[in-house]
């Protein structure tokens, strides 16, 4: 699982910018680096499109955690 500091390292990667909206995650959230890669993958070579899935994606599993 990846941290923030790596989420926004990734993005920075392969976005060139960290989107506004990401939101924080820790650790215990989970998120694997294959998986934003993943949907960054999707998009190759208009990365920036990935931006709103990697929030919704991020969005949505932080809302199942605090349920």
């Amino acid at each position: 699982a990846i941290d923030d500091f790596q989420l926004r390292n990734i993005c920075e990667y392969y976005l060139g910018f960290v989107p506004k909206d990401l939101p924080t995650i820790q650790v215990k959230d989970n998120i694997s680096s294959a998986t934003v890669i993943g949907i960054f993958r999707k998009y190759i070579p208009n990365f920036q499109n990935a931006e709103m899935e990697l929030i919704a994606y991020l969005q949505e599993i932080l809302t199942k955690e605090t349920i």
